[in-house]
Order: structure tokens, then sequence, then C-alpha cells
């Protein structure tokens, strides 16, 4: 999914060529849903016979359309580097002035 198209499938096995103009699609992104149109400019068979479709989005896309694409997006990925970041393990803090006045050293380095 991008501000500019998205990548799927269809539920139902439907045979579509490339520059076929999709309009009136509706897409369900984190509960939001969004009418949109565009038009399949690749696609590609899948295994299990499944085809797989890239669709772009028309220039005309309405302003208040492309915000709500902008908003969805930058939820997914803050959602996905909120993930990555929890799983950083925490730095334990400095507990004294002298570890607070010791510059850290990376293991495998001597020092100085």
């Amino acid at each position: 999914m991008s501000s500019a198209g998205f990548t799927g499938f269809f539920d139902t096995r439907l045979r579509l060529e490339v520059e076929t103009r999709l309009g009136d699609m509706q897409l369900k992104l984190r509960g939001r849903l969004l009418r949109v149109q565009g038009t399949i400019v690749a696609k590609r068979q899948e295994e299990g016979s499944r085809e797989l479709y890239v669709i772009l989005f028309d220039r005309e896309t309405p302003a208040e359309t492309k915000l709500k694409l902008h908003v969805s997006i930058h939820a997914v990925l803050q959602a996905e580097m909120d993930a990555r970041m929890a799983e950083i393990p925490a730095e334990r803090p400095a507990t004294s002035r002298k570890e607070l006045q010791r510059p850290r050293i990376p293991n495998g380095i001597a020092a100085p």
C-alpha cells in the first residue's frame, strides 16, 4: 500500500487484464473505508493459481481520500516502528556519579 496505489489479491476468482480501469473500489484500512478508483498496471501468477494485481490510483483522487491514505499508512508504519523499538532492550541507567563521568567504550575495544 502506498499513496500511489497498492498490490493485492481479490477475494473472488476474477480474471482482470492489465489496463483495466477499476472504478469505485472500496478499501478498508485500519477500520477506515475508502472509495478509490484506479487502473491495473501489472499482474502476476502466484502459487495456488491466484493472481497478484498492481493497481495505481487515479491522479484525480480527492484530497480527503489522499489524506486518509496518508494517515492510515503513517499509523501502520508507526505501529511497526513502535513494535521494533519495544524489542530493543533498555539500557541500564547510570547509578553513580563515577558511572556518569566514565566514557562508554564498546565491547572489544581497549580503553586508552
